[in-house]
């Protein structure tokens, strides 16, 4: 009669050099298993010791049966796994710090960032790093908004694919405002218009009018620095409530980008002096 052979599990033995031991490398019960314990341009053999039974009485169960033994030299063609990464902001010192990981290949010749300055944009090349190489640090910059990521190379000259990309804009910091108040009277204190700390623009588009719409002030410079003259006669204005628009040109992520600031500003001087 015919009995049928069952194969129960398979349990791989390998051999890390030619004079060497065979190791337990792991067992299966299925027909194939991957040895991730290897590395590439390596020579291994193997053998597999397959556990499987007749199931019939009288026959000794389970039976142990020994494969032939396979030498094979290790090429790994697969490219590095996609690189994951996070980017950290420092707005007070305009710049990013890039951190990633990639838990599933040891195998990395060296890791390389990418940038752009927008979403959608070109991407540059900005450093090459050894592998065991886990951060960059990005700055001084003009602006913190752009896009990130970085690309491995694996040691058989492959590169990861379809890596992810990470996006900062400049939202999370301090953006141009104005105060609503400020004295030129002289004292050296408040004496000048000038915006709340900032970052990030390019130029700004100011135009300061009088009660009655008269234009009193016009600036392109982000710092302002209107010390309360006209900007004709250079006669100190009136203490009192002026209106203001102004365009502010912002770095983006998704461009240079106009923003329009309104509102109002006090003058207020101590001597109480009255002009124009």
């Amino acid at each position: 009669a015919i009995v049928p052979w069952t194969n129960i599990r398979m349990h791989v033995f390998r051999q890390d050099s030619l004079d060497g031991p065979f190791s337990f490398v792991g067992s299966t019960e299925g027909l194939e298993m991957i040895d991730a314990g290897v590395l590439n341009d390596s020579s291994y053999c193997y053998y597999v010791e397959v556990e499987g039974s007749y199931f019939s009485d009288g026959l000794t169960d389970p039976l142990l049966n020994l494969s032939q033994e396979k030498c094979i030299i290790v090429k790994d063609t697969l490219p590095p796994c996609p690189v994951n990464i996070t980017v950290t902001t420092d707005c007070d010192y305009p710049s990013n710090t890039i951190e990633w990981s990639n838990p599933c290949d040891n195998d990395i010749a060296s890791y390389e960032v990418y940038y752009s300055s927008v979403e959608g944009g070109t991407y540059q090349r900005i450093a090459v790093l050894p592998a065991g190489t886990f951060l960059f640090f990005h700055g001084p910059l003009p602006s913190v908004a752009g896009c990130y990521y970085v690309r491995a190379l694996g040691a058989n000259g492959k590169y990861s694919e379809s890596d992810p990309v990470s996006c900062v804009d400049i939202d999370q910091c301090d953006l141009y405002h104005l105060p609503n108040v400020f004295t030129p009277d002289g004292d050296m204190i408040n004496d000048l218009l000038i915006p709340f700390p900032y970052n990030f623009v390019e130029r700004i588009d100011l135009t300061i009018f009088n009660r009655w719409g008269s234009v009193v002030f016009m600036t392109n410079d982000p710092d302002i620095n209107w010390n309360g003259r006209h900007y004709k006669n250079d006669m100190e204005v009136s203490d009192g409530v002026y209106y203001y628009i102004c365009n502010v040109f912002e770095i983006r992520l998704s461009g240079l980008q106009k923003r329009t600031l309104t509102g109002f500003i006090h003058i207020i001087r101590s001597n109480n002096k009255i002009k124009n």
